[in-house]
């Protein structure tokens, strides 16, 4: 007896159910193709960074990295912008503690002392660069 009324209803509404689904699909292949969209421009943002970033923890050879986090930031979600912003900021504290610049060559060295700390932190800002 239900399914006899959910078909007598179906078919008295059929117009309705085709819009409905029709705006209802449009609505959801739209949002997906925007999410894809911004997925790509933060995988073609990040990803040089990341893979610089990972090759040099992997090797242990941490330098001074001079990315803006602006623009990385500009892609991440509200809620991963203060997160992403305070790990930035503590890489950049212990690379400034750590390391000197020489202006008679032209190079920063960085001492080993707080290499762990780099490590750390870096780890840190990579959570925030992982392509998607």
């Amino acid at each position: 007896m239900m399914l006899e009324e959910i078909h007598a209803a179906f078919q008295n509404n059929a117009e309705l159910f085709t819009v409905a689904g029709f705006l209802a699909g449009t609505l959801a292949g739209n949002y997906f193709s925007i999410e894809r969209d911004r997925r790509k421009e933060f995988n073609d943002v990040v990803s040089p960074i990341y893979f610089l970033i990972k090759q040099q923890i992997e090797s242990r050879s941490l330098g001074v990295e001079n990315f803006d986090p602006d623009v990385i930031e500009h892609h991440l979600p509200w809620y991963k912008k203060n997160s992403f912003r305070k790990s930035v900021e503590g890489l950049r504290k212990v690379q400034n503690e750590v390391s000197e610049y020489n202006p008679a060559k032209g190079s920063v060295t960085v001492y080993e002392a707080a290499h762990s700390e780099m490590l750390k932190h870096a780890k840190d800002v990579l959570r925030h660069l992982k392509p998607r």
